[in-house]
Parts: structure tokens; C-alpha cells; sequence
């Protein structure tokens, strides 16, 4: 009897292992088929270089007419490293600046026409400051498009749940009476990745 209660244990522990085991195969299995591949090839893939410099504060002004009043707005872009997110192809990974202006703002506000209606204008992307240019861009072709966005005049209007649309300088002008005459963005740092 004694005999006999040991061979059901030990194949009650076996069968117990196996059914373990399957679970977990098929738990494993189930996460990679609902996540996909590429969560577990990112989990795997090492980060890329991080940056050197991770901080930066960097001075921008605009000039604009409204309504026949000079007005210039100043503020400082603050840029921030932020670590690393998933983007593209499987197991691809980029360095992630965040931004924020010092004054609180959310953009660079030239008019707030109604509640949910102003125009503003782009200032440019944490990446170009910080010396993190993506997709094979030079800082120069950066600046011309900056510049182009000014010189084209295009300035971009927000209106809450919708998204945002553009506004060329001759609209803005005519039907806001609102022109940008001048501008400054600083120029990007030199940063090193290791």
C-alpha cells in the first residue's frame, strides 16, 4: 500500500511538472502573439547611446504686428532628456527629449481669437536644439525649414478637438490684422553621444 502511494505521488508531482510547464509555454506563447514580436526583440535590444549634455535652456523671441501694435514675445525653450522609447522596425529604440517653455505656456501664442481658437507659431523640435537631429537632417536644412515656416508665413491655428490647421501670413494678416516681422531661436548645442 505504502509502495503504491508513493508511485501516485511521484506521478502526481511528474504530471503536476508537465501541466506546469505547458502553462507556462502557452502563457509565454499567448503574451508574445498578443504584444507581438517586436515588444519582446525591444526588451532585448539595447538602448543607444546616451547624451552627453541632457539639459538646455535656450532663448527665443518673436516680433509681430497686431492690429498696429509692435509686440514682442519672449521665452525660453527648456529641453530635457527623457530616456528612450520604441519606434519603427522591431527592436528599434531613440532618445526621447522632452520641452517646455518657461513662462508655462503651452505654445507661443500670438492671438487667442475665441475659447478654443489661437494662432501660434512652431518653434522647433527638442531634438534640433539638443544635437539630436533624426533622419539625416543637418542643423542647416533644420534652420531654413524654421526659417521657410516664417518666411512662407505660415502660422498655425488650433482649434480644440480638431486638428491643427495652417493659416498663411496673407490670411492672418487680412483677417486678424496679425504679421510677424521679426524672429529669434537660439542656436542648437554640440552634444556627444556615448
Amino acid at each position: 500500500m505504502k509502495k503504491l502511494l508513493k508511485i501516485v505521488l511521484i506521478l502526481f508531482c511528474i504530471a503536476t511538472n508537465i501541466i506546469q510547464s505547458i502553462v507556462f509555454v502557452f502563457v509565454i506563447g499567448y503574451l508574445f502573439a498578443i504584444s507581438g514580436a517586436y515588444t519582446v526583440v525591444y526588451l532585448f535590444k539595447p538602448n543607444p547611446p546616451s547624451p552627453e549634455i541632457k539639459y538646455g535652456e535656450f532663448p527665443l523671441h518673436i516680433v509681430y504686428e497686431l492690429n498696429g501694435e509692435i509686440i514682442v514675445l519672449r521665452d525660453v525653450m527648456i529641453c530635457e532628456f527623457d530616456g528612450f522609447e520604441y519606434y519603427g522596425t522591431p527592436g528599434n529604440k531613440r532618445r526621447v527629449w522632452k520641452t517646455r517653455l518657461r513662462s508655462g505656456n503651452e505654445r507661443l501664442t500670438l492671438l487667442k481669437i475665441d475659447e478654443d481658437t489661437e494662432l501660434y507659431c512652431w518653434y522647433g523640435s527638442p531634438n534640433y536644439y539638443m544635437g539630436d537631429l533624426r533622419y539625416g537632417e543637418t542643423p542647416e536644412e533644420y534652420e531654413q525649414d524654421l526659417r521657410d515656416s516664417f518666411e512662407w508665413g505660415f502660422i498655425s491655428i488650433r482649434r480644440e478637438g480638431f486638428s491643427n490647421a495652417a493659416v498663411h501670413a496673407d490670411k492672418a494678416w487680412e483677417d486678424y490684422n496679425l504679421r510677424v516681422l521679426d524672429y529669434y531661436f537660439s542656436k542648437p548645442i554640440v552634444n556627444s553621444f556615448e
